[in-house]
């Protein structure tokens, strides 16, 4: 309700004259009266103190209206409804003439003899205009912005109050575009509406071809005028109509905007709350589609005079067309029939706009993959939907018949085996099942998954399944398990279970019954081979460097020997001799754990190594002192053994060698000599040589000198 301030009553009228007059003043210096007869009488000249003069309006509480003290006395100035408007013309003509001003409406009304009609006046009524002359700047774009020049018209746009629609002023402030990214200014604007109608008509830059379009394009919008961001785009023009049939049908302005988008975005599946500048891009793509430009043009108008009737998209061979396409290009399926070569992809797009000079684009991609994946009725893609498999419900789709599953919240197309075993439920783990399409495949059930976690899924069984006839499973106890099939030859084949696949496998783990893995490392079994003999083998760890540092296992079981099967029990603690039964044993390999039997000198002096080196021990054999020293093999590098040596040799406690020819050693009254003994011809007899080079290959020993 709108109130006005009269000056006498609210500022010079004396507490008496108030209470005479029955005009109250609050605290906003409103001046009201109770009922119609309260008003005080008009004065034209202000003679009586305390009278409203001629031209000061006073509200009547009771009617709702305000009155203007006219020198006609009290007229009617203002009402709260249309409805509430006096009679016009009355009787005898009473009120014509009258102008009121229709709060509700914030439009004059002049009475005339065909009634109430809007004044004329309205322009410089009561109703603070939204512009004077003012500046209205926006964007303009239909798949990439319009070019500098291109016109723009701005016409007010408002509900007639008499007929409840929409209204829009024929006269039009004019623009154009100012630059290569689709800035327009219009100038010198002046609305009495919030709200108008922005239409741009030009070529424009198509980010289809990245080249400026053939045929021009006019594209209008249903906008706030003193927004000060106000755009005109092919989603724009396909709200337009909509907005309009909304208002005429009793919507406010603002509610059938809301109501005009939530409804689009419906229709393109783009969600209740979408990044509008990404979804307004989205549109556009679609639409424009591969179309030639003058198709385009027309796929605009026709969606738009679609939607504009019911808010809905009722063309569903079209919509199915374009879903397809959006699913082409980010698919990269568009290609070329002859070539193969692909035509189009999304990131063309991006790739032209950017090009443009535009500082950003929207993310349009998430837009255009909602839009094919409502249009083919899939459904959510959230975590409880993960690995679901639908098929293309859209009956209008060239992939009517694709089936798509959910994958990482993402929908993508189903492998051969997810489109065979949708439907096919739970089975018993590692049965066979024929697909539910493809009936000449099989597949096989495994409850331990595929990268998530336990949920059940079927896999294809490979070539070596469908020989065994039965899959590897470890619910039956199968893992390690050992096979064995026949080939069109006669020739016998082996597989073993490992880690839920059936891989090639060694007669000898047929033979023993399980397969070589880490849990039977260096374990040792006895089999019979196929000519019935007794064999052995032990599973052996092998060590693969993969030469980064690390290295890969492997398993399998390798050749061993009796003595290692009969000592499978015992510790191997290399280089230590060891008594089993009779016999007296030493491990020689800790990590393939090999034993042999122990020599006699080993058995008396322990195992030779290279910690013992030139080491000289004793012990008896038949009451009889034997000598040894520990040395490396002249042949075998690496290998040590205890050899024979002297008493001499024993007593110095010193080997004769290289690193010794030339020295000396007393024992007792007796001195002796490193070195060889060579026969000089010239003496017919044997010399002491203490040269290395010059005893060859004579052997070194203590001679006595």
């Amino acid at each position: 309700m709108k109130s006005f301030s009269i000056g006498i009553c609210s500022l010079s009228l004396v507490a008496v004259s108030l209470v005479g007059c029955d005009i109250s003043s609050s605290d906003e210096k409103k001046s009201e009266v109770s009922s119609y007869e309260k008003l005080p009488s008009c004065s034209m000249d202000g003679s009586t103190s305390g009278v409203p003069l001629v031209g000061e309006k006073v509200y009547v509480s009771e009617e709702e209206m305000t009155y203007l003290c006219s020198d006609s006395g009290w007229v009617v100035s203002s009402v709260n409804t249309f409805d509430a408007l006096p009679l016009c013309p009355g009787s005898r003509g009473r009120n014509l003439g009258l102008k009121v001003y229709v709060e509700t409406d914030s439009v004059y009304y002049s009475c005339g003899t065909a009634g109430w009609l809007e004044s004329e006046e309205n322009s410089n009524g009561d109703k603070a205009p939204e512009l004077e002359n003012g500046l209205v700047s926006g964007f303009a774009t239909a798949i990439g912005p319009f070019l500098a020049g291109s016109e723009v018209l701005l016409q007010e746009a408002d509900l007639d109050t008499r007929t409840k629609k929409l209204s829009i002023q024929e006269k039009a402030a004019k623009g154009s575009v100012t630059s290569a990214n689709g800035d327009f200014v219009v100038a010198n604007v002046n609305s009495y509406s919030e709200y108008g109608i922005a239409t741009v008509k030009g070529l424009f830059k198509d980010a289809l071809t990245g080249e400026t379009s053939e045929d021009t394009l006019e594209l209008k919008g249903f906008v706030r005028v003193n927004s000060g961001d106000v755009q005109v785009n092919v989603e724009s023009h396909i709200l337009y109509g909509r907005i309009a049939a909304l208002v005429n049908k009793g919507y406010k302005v603002e509610y059938a905007i809301a109501q005009a988008k939530k409804e689009l975005y419906n229709a393109f599946g783009f969600g209740s709350s979408p990044d509008e500048s990404a979804a307004a891009l989205a549109v556009a793509i679609l639409l424009r589609s591969n179309l030639d430009g003058n198709d385009f043009v027309d796929a605009v108008n026709a969606l738009a005079e679609d939607f504009a009737e019911d808010g809905s998209w009722d063309n569903d061979e079209n919509r199915a067309a374009l879903a397809d396409f959006a699913f082409n290009i980010e698919n990269l399926k568009l290609k070329d029939e002859e070539t193969g070569e692909v035509l189009l992809k999304e990131s063309d797009y991006r790739k032209h706009l950017e090009a443009f000079g535009l500082e950003s684009v929207a993310g349009f991609e998430e837009y255009l993959t909602k839009f094919w994946v409502a249009s083919y009725g899939l459904g959510g893609c959230a975590s409880a939907r993960q690995n679901a498999v639908v098929q293309n419900r859209n009956e209008s789709s060239d992939s009517a018949q694709a089936y798509f599953t959910c994958d990482a919240s993402a929908w993508r197309v189903a492998t051969d085996i997810e489109r065979d075993t949708v439907g096919l439920g739970n089975a018993p783990d590692g049965e066979l099942v024929a697909g539910n399409v493809n009936t000449d495949k099989m597949y096989v059930f495994d409850t331990t998954g595929f990268g998530s976690g336990t949920t059940t899924r079927w896999k294809e069984p490979d070539s070596i399944v469908l020989v065994i006839g039965k899959s590897c499973t470890a619910e039956e106890d199968m893992a390690f398990t050992v096979v064995s099939t026949e080939d069109a030859d006669g020739n016998d084949n082996y597989y073993s279970c490992v880690n839920r696949n059936w891989g090639v496998a060694s007669e000898a783990a047929f033979r023993i019954g399980y397969e070589c893995n880490a849990s039977a490392k260096n374990v040792v079994e006895k089999y019979k081979n196929a000519e019935k003999n007794d064999t052995y083998a032990r599973c052996r760890e092998n060590r693969i460097d993969l030469g980064d540092g690390t290295e890969m296992l492997s398993y399998s079981w390798m050749p061993t020997n009796e003595l290692n099967y009969d000592l499978r029990e015992a510790e191997c603690a290399v280089n230590e001799v060891f008594a089993s039964g009779k016999k007296y044993y030493v491990c020689t390999d800790a990590e393939n754990i090999d034993f042999r039997e122990a020599s006699e000198d080993e058995v008396e002096l322990g195992v030779c190594n290279e910690a013992l080196m030139d080491s000289i021990s004793t012990y008896k054999k038949d009451g009889s002192p034997v000598y040894r020293v520990c040395g490396e093999n002249a042949y075998i590098p690496g290998r040590w053994e205890w050899s024979a040596t002297d008493e001499t040799t024993f007593k110095i406690g010193k080997v004769c060698s290289a690193a010794t020819i030339g020295q000396s050693r007393n024992i007792d009254s007796d001195s002796y000599t490193c070195g060889c003994s060579v026969y000089d011809t010239t003496l017919m007899d044997y010399k002491l040589v203490t040269d290395a080079d010059e005893c060859g290959y004579n052997p070194l020993a203590w001679q006595k000198n």
